[in-house]
């Protein structure tokens, strides 16, 4: 492709900004503690960087993308929990072992778990994210909206703990009144969450959302939520 005089003296070329080694400060090499597109995108920005990065595969991820970019790859094994992406202790032991500054969670997973964050830092490593106290106050829904309870933000209608089994699930279905979410206590991006119009769906669908719940994030929490049809989302990052 051939690319304008113009173009590539000019201030709208990308190009620079994304070939330019930035600062890495005291971190050398980080240990990624998660696989698949969000491991290879941290990957790149640390080669960018020049920072070494350290990636975990279990059985089965051998010739993963993420496998094969990073610059050293450790292969575990778990026997405790239903994916090694989930077994803190070893995440920990692996980045030390391995002589990692930092560790970065990508998402799912361990990202939104507060016991492992501090674990990270009591173990010397460079936790990139949020802090321990912040996850534990924010990263769990039923203790956000504790929190967002307390400061009188509005709040659709919900339990205010997580529940025990579907029967509970159902009795404050009918209390709340249908539509409603069974939402996953932890983690996010859509793990975990089911909307229930009819109330002899309610034991089934929660038995569901509370195993693809332990499943990604090591905790089968779940509470009712009222769900709002046609709702907009708007979200704002704040660094």
């Amino acid at each position: 492709m051939t690319v304008s005089k113009e173009f590539k003296e000019g201030l709208w070329d990308p190009r620079p900004r994304f070939m330019m080694k930035e600062s890495s400060g005291k971190i050398k090499s980080v240990f990624i503690a998660n696989r698949g597109e969000v491991a290879v995108r941290i990957i790149r920005t640390l080669r960018r960087m020049g920072i070494r990065s350290v990636a975990a595969y279990e059985a089965g991820d051998e010739v993963s993308r993420h496998v094969l970019l990073a610059d050293h790859a450790v292969g575990l094994k778990t026997t405790e929990h239903p994916s090694v992406f989930l077994d803190a202790k070893q995440m920990v032991e692996a980045a030390k072992v391995n002589g990692c500054d930092a560790v970065h969670p990508g998402w799912g997973y361990l990202s939104e778990n507060a016991d492992f964050i501090e674990a990270c830092e009591s173990a010397g490593l460079i936790f990139i994210g949020p802090s321990s106290d912040a996850v534990r106050l924010l990263g769990d829904k039923v203790s956000a909206r504790t929190l967002a309870e307390k400061v009188e933000i509005p709040l659709p209608g919900g339990s205010g703990e997580p529940l025990k089994n579907g029967a509970e699930a159902r009795k404050e279905a009918e209390r709340i009144g249908l539509p409603v979410l069974l939402k996953a206590s932890a983690g996010g991006g859509g793990r975990g969450i089911r909307v229930v119009r009819d109330l002899n769906d309610v034991e089934a669908e929660f038995g569901r959302a509370s195993s693809e719940a332990t499943s990604a994030f090591g905790c089968g929490d779940v509470f009712v939520e009222a769900f709002l049809e046609n709702a907009r989302h708007i979200e704002v990052q704040i660094l």
